[in-house]
C-alpha cells in the first residue's frame, strides 16, 4: 500500500480533547460526591453539574464535529483507494469506488474553512478531508484532479481576500 495522504495530527489532536473532556467529567463526579459528603454542598453541586453538562456538551461536539474526518488514503498496486476515517471506537476503513469529490466552505462565525469532501459508495455520510496549510496535496492531485484545481483555486481566492 503506498500512502497518498495522511493527517496524523487528528488522532493526537483528538487524543488530548478526549483526556480533557474525561478529566472533566471525572472533577464533576468528584465535586458531587466532595458535596454529599461534607464538603460546601451548593458550590460542590453546582460545579458537578457544570463540570458534568459541560463534558457531555464537549463530547458530543467532539463526537459529532470529528466523525468521517478521513486520517489516510492509500492504493494499493492495482490502483483500488482504501480510505480511513476517524472514529471513537477506533479507524474506519472504506475500500472504494470513491465518486463525487468536491471542495466545501464551512462558516464557522465570520471564519471560513475550505474542505474536500468525498462520497464512499458503502458508506451514508460524505468522508471530509481537513486539509491545513501544511498538508501534502500532491498525492490528492493524482486521485482528483479537478476537485483540487477547484480547491486551489478557492484557497487561492481566499488568501487574497485575506
Amino acid at each position: 500500500m503506498t500512502l497518498i495522504y495522511d493527517n496524523r495530527s487528528l488522532w493526537r489532536r483528538n487524543a488530548i480533547l478526549m483526556a480533557v473532556v474525561v478529566g472533566a467529567v471525572l472533577w464533576g463526579v468528584w465535586e458531587f460526591w466532595h458535596a454529599a459528603h461534607g464538603g460546601d454542598a451548593s458550590t460542590g453541586s453546582m460545579f458537578g453539574v457544570l463540570f458534568l453538562v459541560g463534558g457531555g456538551y464537549s463530547f458530543y461536539q467532539l463526537w459529532s464535529e470529528q466523525l468521517d474526518v478521513v486520517t489516510s488514503v492509500e492504493r494499493d498496486a492495482a490502483g483500488a483507494l482504501t480510505i480511513t476515517a476517524w472514529r471513537l471506537q477506533g479507524p474506519l476503513r472504506l475500500a472504494g469506488p470513491f465518486s463525487n469529490w468536491r471542495p466545501h466552505v464551512r462558516m464557522s462565525g465570520r471564519q471560513r474553512q475550505l474542505l474536500l469532501y468525498v462520497d464512499a459508495a458503502d458508506h451514508a455520510r460524505p468522508l471530509r478531508f481537513e486539509l491545513g496549510p501544511k498538508s501534502d496535496l500532491a498525492g490528492l492531485r493524482t486521485i482528483a484532479p479537478e476537485a483540487m484545481a477547484e480547491y486551489e483555486a478557492m484557497a487561492a481566492g481566499k488568501s487574497a481576500a485575506a
